[in-house]
């Protein structure tokens, strides 16, 4: 990564921060805008950002971005309200994100027929722990009632976590149905 692309990127952010309270109400958030000027900047549109997605620098970016969309969405969390509405937060981990995975492994064996099922659980449970950063609109949105928004904030900030002891064990079952027998491989 070159000082151009650095100085392209710093640039994006300045303007975004000069922007951001006038777009917070609209459809165009962060992670879209981004997502949007990325895809402009590098190889698949102007191809004026050389960035190269191994280098040392996009890592730390991308990890100091992942520790301060989780500090901002557990900084937003009320923990007197937390303690009076827990009952949502846990119905939508316990029961809602194991039917999303059911469900999402059935969507999967049947858009892919050439999947195993434990492909298809696979894939299941990395796509059906979703994060509110993305739908952040309706999180902060103030006609959302609050009980609502602390419950998809919570559950965004946990369910990765409760997801990965089925990623694991799936990923586990789809290799050996592969045949990876090796000592230990399934571990």
């Amino acid at each position: 990564m070159d000082l151009a692309t650095i100085a392209i990127m710093g640039g994006l952010f300045l303007a975004y921060a000069l922007v951001s309270g006038r777009l917070g109400g609209t459809v165009l958030t962060a992670p879209l805008l981004f997502v949007a000027f990325g895809f402009m900047a590098g190889s698949g549109g102007f191809a004026f950002a050389r960035i190269d997605v191994e280098h040392s620098a996009i890592h730390v970016i991308a990890e100091l971005t992942l520790i301060l969309v989780l500090f901002t969405d557990a900084a937003r969390i009320d923990v007197d309200r937390v303690r009076q509405d827990h009952n949502l937060p846990i119905r939508m981990l316990l029961i809602g994100l194991p039917l999303a995975i059911a469900a999402g492994m059935f969507v999967a064996a049947m858009l892919f027929p050439g999947f195993s099922l434990w492909e298809a659980a696979l894939l299941a449970a990395l796509l059906a722990p979703t994060d509110a950063a993305l739908g952040q609109t309706v999180v902060s949105a103030k006609a959302v009632p609050i009980r609502i928004r602390q419950a998809i904030n919570i559950e965004s900030g946990l369910n990765d976590g409760i997801a990965l002891p089925a990623v694991l064990l799936f990923a586990a079952l789809a290799g050996a149905a592969h045949g990876s027998h090796e000592s230990g491989n399934w571990v």
